[in-house]
């Protein structure tokens, strides 16, 4: 059966009364919307996502939700999880098929907004290469860093063997509100015969004809899995990303980014106190911090680290004992329980 064909089917049992799930309300119900001229119809679907639903009786998501929450509360710390607020709005699924001309990413089951896992795994993948990479390069795509998060695909020219990475983006859920999640937006097309393959040059006299679209707002619940202090960092990397780059349609408008209150940054940087470095001369010369459950913090090269720690450490490191107590270490994180020495006291 057609989608047009069941939405009438659906029509005639239901009088055309609109539904609480609107999954169903966006592409199921409304036969309405397959008529010709029917664009009014389609503007009072708009009006019934924006007003109606935060009316709706939506406890099957609630209960959902929280059930959500508990599964990666009790799945730590194999599980991290966050929630972050859009500083504006936010357009996910905008290009999907759909007889509004404009689509939605919604659960399936429950018919709210969600964010798919995999769009927030390529943001961060990219973003990780082309950020964080240029100070750290193993984090530019295909290097050691990036492999380990997002994996590898079987690309022969570059001999990389095809890999899964070690950190599973969620889908990310829309925090209950009694708000509700969607909100007016209007688009503007100001040259339609241009765009519309006319051989019309666009010009500054052609009219703007608004297209009447869905937005989403609200919070939304951010969740990654996998290994211990991995799924940290990947966390790190998706809040930077989304507060920096944002997600969805439009983002270079401002839309799909998220805000991140003072603090709330989980920081990739630790304070170890009275450490012990060891200095290794080989390769060109590595001074080496071993912390507490494993983690490892490394500087390379004898005229870096001549330079970063203190003149009154030097005669015991590189010319004695081979290594020395120092007061304070402050440590990056650059993947796993791996740092890299940022300063010495």
């Amino acid at each position: 059966m057609s989608i047009p064909a069941m939405r009438k089917a659906i029509s005639q049992i239901t009088g055309n009364r609109m539904p609480d799930h609107p999954g169903l309300a966006f592409s199921r119900y409304n036969s309405t919307i397959d008529e010709k001229g029917s664009y009014n119809q389609r503007e009072k679907m708009l009006e019934y996502l924006v007003k109606k639903i935060p009316m709706t009786d939506r406890k099957p998501y609630v209960k959902a939700f929280e059930k959500w929450k508990t599964f990666l509360s009790s799945d730590q710390p194999w599980a991290v999880s966050h929630v972050l607020s859009l500083k504006d709005r936010l357009f996910i699924g905008l290009g999907n098929e759909s007889v509004l001309e404009f689509g939605l990413s919604l659960h399936p089951t429950y018919g709210m907004p969600r964010i798919p896992g995999s769009a927030l795994k390529g943001v961060c993948a990219h973003y990780a290469s082309e950020i964080w990479g240029q100070i750290e390069p193993d984090w530019q795509e295909g290097k050691p860093l990036h492999k380990v998060i997002f994996g590898a695909s079987d690309d022969i020219q570059q001999k990389l063997l095809a890999t899964a990475g070690a950190i599973d983006f969620l889908d990310a859920w829309w925090v209950p509100a009694d708000a509700g999640p969607f909100s007016r937006e209007i688009i503007n097309t100001h040259h339609q015969n241009y765009y519309a393959g006319e051989n019309v040059p666009p010009a500054d006299w052609d009219s703007p004809i608004p297209v009447k679209i869905a937005a989403i707002s609200g919070s939304f619940l951010f969740a990654v899995r996998g290994p211990v202090y991995w799924n940290d960092l990947a966390m790190q990397l998706l809040k930077e990303a989304l507060s920096t780059w944002g997600i969805g349609g439009k983002t270079r408008a401002g839309y799909g980014r998220f805000g991140v209150l003072s603090g709330a940054l989980s920081s990739t940087t630790e304070v170890w106190d009275n450490a012990k470095i060891i200095w290794n001369a080989g390769r060109g010369g590595v001074v080496k911090a071993v912390w507490k459950d494993g983690k490892i913090a490394t500087l390379e090269k004898k005229d870096v680290v001549e330079k970063l720690i203190p003149s009154e450490y030097h005669g015991k490191l590189f010319d004695k004992k081979k290594e020395v107590l120092v007061k304070r270490l402050e440590v990056k994180n650059i993947g796993g329980k791996n740092y890299r020495i940022e300063k010495v006291e």
